[in-house]
């Protein structure tokens, strides 16, 4: 009873994780153009690194549905509700990878405007 209520969950949560990632992903590389030409305002490196951050998060996505449906016939029903949200865990490592940069840019650019005085 509890195996077919299990698998059923798992089917009907992992098909709208799967759904959802299709729609977004043909969107989600069209900004990143975008991201890219307001990220070089901080420079190259900067910019580079930033653009390959967020790139993560749209190429997560299939190898996401390609996980979640390769746990799914594995019958391993947690594991595929982790990956699942693998997408998610790179939009929060991303966005704190650029957080990241876009402070470390604010403190070298007063650093060196201190010392150019």
């Amino acid at each position: 009873m509890f195996g077919k209520l299990k698998k059923g969950l798992a089917a009907f949560i992992g098909g709208i994780f799967v759904i959802s990632y299709i729609f977004l992903f043909l969107p989600a590389l069209a900004y990143i153009p975008l991201t890219g030409a307001l990220a070089f305002e901080m420079g190259i490196w900067y910019g580079i690194v930033c653009v390959l951050a967020v790139l993560t998060i749209p190429l997560s996505m299939p190898f996401a549905i390609y996980l979640i449906f390769s746990t799914y016939a594995k019958k391993s029903y947690l594991k595929m509700l982790v990956y699942s949200l693998l997408p998610g865990y790179f939009c929060i490592a991303s966005l704190l990878l650029t957080a990241l940069m876009m402070r470390l840019h604010c403190l070298l650019e007063d650093f060196l405007h201190f010392f150019h005085k």
